[in-house]
């Protein structure tokens, strides 16, 4: 999870919203608005529940020193023998990085 949004922003924002449910349910309650008490009644157990399971994940540090040389060794050993592999470990590295945060940038965007 970590490599795509800090748990920790992502459990803060359920908090906000389940106090906000909580805010909003209090409100339908002393308006005597049953079905609206109802259903922010709902949405806060639905952010409670999806908070639990959250904090269920385990969240691991991936080695990715680890990653790119075994990934460039993958790549490096699938081209033909009579060619040499067209980059060098650093700028796989550097390729990759790029990339990764590309896609990182567009899902924190909501892209």
């Amino acid at each position: 999870m970590e490599q795509y949004i800090p748990k920790s922003s992502l459990v803060s924002e359920i908090e906000a919203l389940i106090s906000n449910g909580k805010l909003k349910c209090q409100q339908s309650k002393e308006n005597g608005d049953r079905e609206s008490y109802v259903a922010w009644s709902e949405h806060i157990a639905t952010c409670g529940k999806i908070l639990s399971f959250i904090n269920t994940l385990e969240v691991k540090e991936a080695d990715l020193e680890k990653v790119f040389n075994d990934e460039y060794s993958k790549f490096s050993n699938d081209i033909d023998a009579d060619y040499a592999f067209p980059i060098d470990l650093a700028d796989y590295k550097d390729f990759a990085k790029h990339f990764f945060e590309l896609g990182l940038n567009k899902i924190q965007k909501g892209e």
